[in-house]
């Protein structure tokens, strides 16, 4: 009935999807780039002809994207090193030498950052972009009356659990590291970088918008205009939640 992605997939896989919508954003992420000071990166200028690690078509490659154009650089400009899913270990390409740079969400970056020392250099221009992580349900799900009810229930304990994570990440951290199998030292440094709203971002439209510009041109077709990609983000789930959570109190 759920299941929860970042904005580059929800409008990647909406092509073949149109049904699919977006009802909450969880999670806004900050990306950064970790690269190796010993082969001579400084800047992002200094990444032209180097090796960036990153998964491709995801927010961390269109991360990338944007981080090269604040350098006046294209995805042609370095050579892309392939992140396999799942990214575990990723910071090994980094830290064995077989690339020279590394995007990708948390906590990979954080390990690299602290294994490679005096050596790792942190490049953090100002692109503009976040990454959006949101959860997803299908318009047929939510005309079901009796999978919308516990859709909406679902999501104000969502925004129930973030509004107590915020206060306090202690246990999230704790949590996050159990299921997925990383060091809390990471997870908890990192932890910073990501902030939890629970609530539809104001920005999430014209992050579609401009990611659709370019998924379509590396995929050779028309991009769908903001009309349509607005049609996939459905508000009135967040707010059912909202409600029925004060009624409960």
């Amino acid at each position: 009935d759920l299941a929860g992605h970042a904005d580059t997939q929800a409008r990647k896989h909406s092509l073949a999807h149109p049904d699919l919508r977006i009802i909450l954003s969880i999670t806004e992420g900050h990306y950064r780039i970790i690269a190796r000071r010993s082969v001579g990166i400084r800047t992002m200028a200094d990444l032209r002809g180097k090796r960036v690690a990153t998964v491709k078509d995801s927010s961390a490659a269109y991360y990338v994207h944007r981080a090269l154009q604040t350098a006046g650089l294209a995805e042609q400009d370095v050579e892309i090193v392939p992140v396999p899913l799942p990214p575990r270990d990723a910071a090994k390409l980094l830290l064995e030498g077989k690339a020279d740079a590394l995007a990708l969400w948390d906590p990979e970056p954080e390990i690299a950052l602290h294994a490679l020392g005096e050596d790792a250099v942190i490049l953090d221009p100002d692109t503009g972009y976040k990454e959006l992580y949101n959860l997803h349900s299908t318009a047929a799900k939510l005309a079901d009356p009796a999978t919308r009810a516990k859709i909406v229930q679902f999501v104000a304990r969502l925004i129930q659990a973030s509004e107590a994570m915020r206060r306090d990440p202690g246990p999230a951290i704790a949590i996050a590291a159990q299921v997925t199998d990383y060091p809390a030292g990471p997870i908890r440094s990192s932890w910073p970088l990501q902030t939890f709203p629970a609530s539809l971002t104001p920005a999430l439209l014209d992050t579609l918008v401009t990611e659709e510009g370019w998924l379509a041109g590396k995929e050779g077709r028309k991009a769908r205009d903001r009309a349509e990609l607005a049609t996939l983000i459905d508000p009135t789930i967040e707010r059912e939640a909202r409600a029925w959570f004060a009624s409960q109190n």
